[in-house]
């Protein structure tokens, strides 16, 4: 679907008062077997991105990373955020045994 045609869709969805519109026959299908599966349909879409989607540095199949084991990134507004997270975590987070 062009996007001028999805646009008159949309509009005509809006007008209508419609809470959501699915646009194309293969988003309705993946709709329904969400609905239906959802565990499946996630689990099948993780393959897709793991194995057929690029990674955003080229690379495919990269393993999963706690967020503990990511490499914070540096700036003062990032550091700053990172301390907001810390902080709070220090708070109420109990430790592990």
């Amino acid at each position: 679907m062009d996007a001028e045609r999805a646009a008159k869709v949309i509009v005509g969805a809006t007008k209508r008062g419609e809470a959501e519109r699915i646009l194309t026959f293969p988003a309705i299908v993946a709709s329904v077997a969400h609905g239906i599966a959802p565990g499946l349909t996630t689990d099948a879409l993780a393959l897709v991105n793991r194995y057929v989607l690029p990674a955003p540095n080229g690379t495919a199949g990269m393993a999963a990373k706690r967020g503990t084991e990511i490499e914070p990134r540096e700036g003062p507004v990032i550091q700053r955020l990172l301390g907001f997270g810390k902080s709070a975590a220090s708070t109420n987070v109990a430790p592990r045994p």
